[in-house]
């Protein structure tokens, strides 16, 4: 599906095909059937194109991938809303949290006749090159489940009585039987309650990573290298930590203490920060093209949760704002905008990553 006519114009000069590098070979492959979801100009486009149809057709999605930036969710649900029945699914591959009770508040209100939610977490490498080009540049994994909604998981149930609440691949549908096929994307189904664990641990790295990289306009792992940054880190991981923790719908999940310690969260953000260390994070890249961020849905979701469970995320607020207002401090200003409080947080792993950024 196409939201833009600049998508259409592109993919008539494009030669209709969509073209994947890994390893420097490159794949190109024809013979999709696209689809416009607008009513502008690019419709006269699409008249062009074989295997293409505009959007009049009221035709039910039975199926649907979201890869949309979050900001733009709303947006382009919006335009396909009312070909989305209870009995669809929306498989959600975004970076970010919220973006689900969005949807629910502004266009699926009822819960009886709404899509059910699917949401891969992806950690393949991967990048554009141009529309309808891009390169596998590294491998991963996808952990794909669906989402609960009404009645809420509940994970005080014994194992046998919460095989209802759990995700199965036959229960899944088409979708995760599709992707789990797929070697190369080494894709595997999780229960809902594991697939929520793992979407807030992807937050904290994305929330550690990605807009402090536009406040001090660096690559990744440039962030680690200076002890004012790493202390700052700190605060902002002891925030997310007690946020997380606080969670009345993981109070009952083993070792969620441990798991969501400010010691193992400081571990999974500076390993990210070594792989990926000579990269300029996708926030940092929007940022510098002038474009709207995702921080509501990272940072941001971080203190809407504090303000729900009574943790005040003062420093994660803080970095919302200057992310929004575009402002850009040394690692010398990080006191002058960023108070240090000892007295309300422990020192984490005071490990600095070495890299060689040339």
């Amino acid at each position: 599906m196409l939201h833009r006519p600049a998508l259409v114009q592109a993919w008539n000069k494009g030669g209709q095909t969509v073209e994947l590098v890994t390893d420097g070979v490159t794949i190109k492959q024809e013979g999709y059937e696209i689809e416009a979801i607008h009513d502008l100009a690019g419709a006269t486009e699409l008249g062009r194109c074989q295997n293409s149809r505009s959007n009049g057709t009221g035709d039910v999605i039975d199926n649907l991938i979201v890869t949309t930036k979050t900001i733009h969710t709303i947006s382009a649900l919006s335009a396909i809303k009312r070909r989305l029945t209870q009995g669809s699914t929306i498989l959600f591959t975004q970076n970010g949290m919220g973006t689900i009770d969005e949807v629910n508040a502004k266009l699926f209100q009822d819960s009886r006749t709404r899509p059910k939610y699917m949401t891969a977490i992806v950690s393949h490498g991967v990048y554009s090159k141009g529309p309808f080009s891009s390169v596998h540049a590294g491998n991963g994994t996808i952990h794909i489940g669906r989402v609960h909604q009404t009645p809420p998981f509940d994970a005080r149930l014994p194992a046998k009585e919460r095989e209802g609440q759990d995700s199965t691949l036959s229960s899944l549908g088409y979708l995760s039987t599709l992707i789990t096929q797929v070697p190369v994307l080494a894709a595997t189904v999780v229960t809902p309650i594991e697939l929520m664990q793992i979407q807030f641990e992807k937050l904290i790295v994305n929330a550690m990573i990605n807009p402090l990289t536009v406040v001090f306009d660096c690559r990744n792992g440039e962030l680690f290298s200076k002890a004012n940054i790493l202390r700052l880190v700190r605060s902002l991981l002891s925030e997310a930590s007690h946020v997380i923790r606080s969670l009345p719908e993981l109070q009952h999940v083993q070792r969620i203490e441990s798991r969501f310690s400010k010691e193992r969260l400081d571990e999974l953000v500076l390993r990210a920060a070594e792989k990926t260390s000579r990269n300029f994070s996708s926030m940092v890249q929007d940022a510098r093209a002038g474009k709207e961020t995702e921080i509501d849905y990272i940072n941001g979701y971080i203190v809407e949760k504090g303000e729900q469970v009574g943790v005040d995320c003062v420093y994660n607020r803080r970095l919302v704002q200057m992310v929004k207002d575009r402002e850009k401090i040394t690692d010398a200003e990080v006191d002058d905008f960023f108070p240090h409080r000892r007295s309300q947080f422990q020192a984490l792993s005071r490990r600095k990553i070495d890299c060689d950024l040339g």
